[in-house]
């Protein structure tokens, strides 16, 4: 499992696997490496780094044999609202010349979206929270500029972001930040799951 924090101007926390700890001073926007845990049900709780301030803690069921993502996201002025995304990762390699997309909407402030690659729309009416459906879209691989608008608009609220995507490239974009927000705008993160072992793999 790897920990992703996307709570927009939070602090850097310290992340407590059943209570050791597994990440220290993590920032916003950071995307941990794969931390190797044993399946079943634990125990994740999340500090302001270096202190003993909780900000949130959850119960964690994980099934023996999988990869998963963790998005930590939620409103830095309402606690409450902080919540784990727990994704299922893929790491099938896609077939030779195509790449694997996943969106997921993690920009607390922003409604459904839509996404664009180029002119075509790719995923539609994607709610906070959610991730498009399907969950990883095969494209081919090379340049491609993505967008994001609100769910049946045609204004853009992020992008045209360029994504240079590689054969048998796994990828996930996460939709972060705040709408109007100077220190944390909306942006995107954007990370390529595979790190080239597809590649290898084809070799």
């Amino acid at each position: 499992m790897r920990v992703v924090h996307n709570v927009a101007n939070g602090p850097n926390v310290d992340g407590i696997l059943d209570g050791k700890m597994v990440l220290k001073g993590v920032a916003y926007k950071a995307i941990s490496d794969y931390l190797e845990i044993s399946s079943g049900i634990h125990n994740l709780s999340i500090y302001v780094s270096g202190t003993d301030k909780l900000i949130a803690n959850w119960g964690l069921n994980l099934a023996s044999g999988y990869a998963y993502t963790l998005i930590v996201h939620g409103l830095i002025t309402d606690l409450k609202s902080i919540a784990p995304l727990l994704l299922q990762d893929n790491l099938i390699c896609p077939a030779y010349g195509k790449a694997h997309v996943r969106f997921v909407h993690a920009a607390a402030s922003i409604p459904g979206v839509d996404i664009y690659a180029g002119d075509n729309k790719v995923f539609s009416d994607v709610k906070y929270g959610e991730t498009g459906n399907p969950t990883y879209l095969p494209v081919q691989a090379g340049q491609v500029q993505i967008s994001v608008t609100t769910t049946g608009s045609n204004q853009v609220a992020l992008g045209p972001i360029p994504l240079q995507l590689s054969s048998g490239g796994i990828y996930t974009i996460i939709a972060t930040g705040l709408l109007g927000d100077t220190t944390s705008p909306l942006s995107a993160l954007i990370s390529e799951d595979s790190k080239g072992s597809c590649i290898m793999m084809y070799l």
